[in-house]
């Protein structure tokens, strides 16, 4: 269905766009919060696998007590999956 706009009072128009505005602006902090999400869960998670030579059989619960520090649950989430990921794709059974 179309909606013609310039039908509409021009104070009606302009709290139609502005609320357009909003709604994309929201939209855009959105998208950029999820990519910094995700280049911080690529980082934190191969700094825990880097650190896995080093801690040897207690690594995991190394990792354990790195992402309980973590204020971020969303980033937690991320990096368990990452893990998971890795580990699994390794030939082991999974991290969490």
């Amino acid at each position: 269905m179309s909606f013609n706009l310039s039908q509409l009072p021009a104070a009606e128009r302009t709290a139609i766009q502005q609320h357009r505005q909003c709604c994309f602006e929201s939209y855009q902090r959105e998208h950029e919060l999820e990519a910094q999400l995700a280049v911080e869960a690529a980082w934190e998670s191969s700094r825990l696998l880097d650190a896995r030579g080093e801690k040897k059989s207690a690594w995991r619960d190394w990792v354990n007590q790195q992402l309980e520090a973590m204020d971020d649950p969303q980033l937690v989430l991320r990096i368990k999956r990452r893990l998971n990921s890795y580990v699994k794709g390794a030939g082991q059974s999974a991290y969490v």
